[in-house]
């Protein structure tokens, strides 16, 4: 039963990065833009995949780990969606909380939610004891 937790974990972390690609490609803006960020987004594919090999095999800690990560990305995501952009700064150890608009982006709503679900299916499999 553990071993099906880390594929569903697996598979919603990969699906949910190669998501947050496609809509950040289909929906990322300008074409110069789009020109700037492929290659990069690109790259990361094999990373994705590497990452989401580990998981499936039932790596505990590499799983636990990112579904910290995903966690605060997909709280991210949540920010942003609302139109609030966080701020860090680590010299200062302060952090601003900046509103950039009062709408809802749907772009950051739906990567939250996705990354959001695969933060859970992580938690589930990397802390479960059966």
């Amino acid at each position: 039963m553990n071993i099906i937790k880390y594929h569903h974990a697996a598979y919603a972390y990969v699906g949910s990065a190669l998501l947050s690609i496609l809509l950040t490609l289909i929906l990322g803006g300008t074409p110069e833009r789009f020109r700037a960020e492929a290659p990069f987004l690109l790259i990361g594919l094999p990373i994705i995949l590497f990452i989401g090999y580990l998981i499936y095999t039932q790596h505990k800690w590499i799983t636990r780990i990112f579904a910290i990560f995903a966690g605060i990305r997909a709280t991210l995501f949540f920010l942003n969606s609302m139109g609030i952009q966080p701020h860090f700064d680590f010299r200062n150890f302060q952090m601003e909380m900046n509103r950039i608009s009062s709408s809802l982006h749907l772009l950051f709503l739906i990567n939250g939610i996705a990354v959001g679900i695969a933060v859970y299916l992580m938690a589930r499999a990397g802390w479960s004891n059966n």
